[in-house]
């Protein structure tokens, strides 16, 4: 119990949630640094891994909005974020929340969504051999359930063309959207996929439950339809169960 209450003073005064009892702290060889030097030397360290953590997962953000304003962004964002779990995989998809509506927080958006496709569950996709012997009556009665690492997203800016133009390494331009987008990990990777808008509203009916006959709800859409199925059960858009 000694050391459990040794360990949690330690971590209370890191995080800078609580004082530290410097009793706790046994004198450093030769005293050349005091307790409480010793104890800011593990607050900082925390606090810069944290911001360090956040930064990796926003680079197109960066260079969006510039190293200063960035910066400041992330160092607000650790200030008033806890770190609650036990790695830091998940920790730096809040910071959206800090960001005002706009471009920025669209880029901020997108980003944030690819790293929690990245680490979310996985499951296995629909293909067309699942289909095979489906009448189509209950074809058209079926529910169609995104992937588990999947999500929609729509914006008003165009931050995947900006993050793709980033990621090529040339000159990144924010144009204006709208942009529809699933986002989906397939075959290991994360992929990003641009929708059409029509499109973009019948996944969107189809993840909220309705079966494919509601959400197909337009003679646009029902064309559109052999096309966009194609394309969805190639790219495992949709779990197998």
């Amino acid at each position: 119990m000694i050391y459990r209450h040794q360990l949690e003073q330690l971590y209370e005064a890191a995080t800078g949630r609580g004082a530290a009892d410097m009793a706790l702290f046994k004198p450093s060889r030769g005293n050349i640094l005091t307790p409480q030097r010793r104890l800011n030397i593990y607050a900082d360290g925390y606090h810069e891994r944290l911001k360090a953590a956040v930064a990796a997962d926003y680079p197109a953000l960066a260079a969006f909005m510039g190293a200063e304003a960035f910066d400041a962004l992330v160092a607000a964002y650790v200030e008033a974020t806890p770190s609650r779990h036990w790695d830091l995989n998940l920790y730096p998809i809040g910071l959206p929340d800090l960001v005002s509506p706009g471009p920025a927080k669209d880029l901020a958006t997108l980003e944030a969504a690819i790293v929690a496709v990245f680490w979310a569950a996985d499951s296995a996709p629909l293909t067309t051999a699942d289909l095979s012997g489906i009448d189509d009556e209950a074809f058209a009665q079926m529910g169609f359930k995104l992937r588990t690492a999947s999500h929609l997203l729509s914006f008003e800016a165009a931050p995947n063309a900006y993050l793709t133009a980033h990621r090529a390494g040339g000159p990144a331009m924010m144009g204006a959207g709208p942009e529809h987008l699933l986002i989906v990990r397939h075959d290991h990777e994360v992929h990003r996929h641009d929708l059409e808008p029509l499109e973009y509203d019948v996944l969107t009916r189809l993840s909220q439950g309705q079966s494919l006959t509601d959400a197909i709800a337009t003679e646009a859409a029902a064309e559109r339809l052999p096309h966009w199925l194609g394309r969805w059960l190639t790219h495992g858009f949709f779990n197998k169960s």
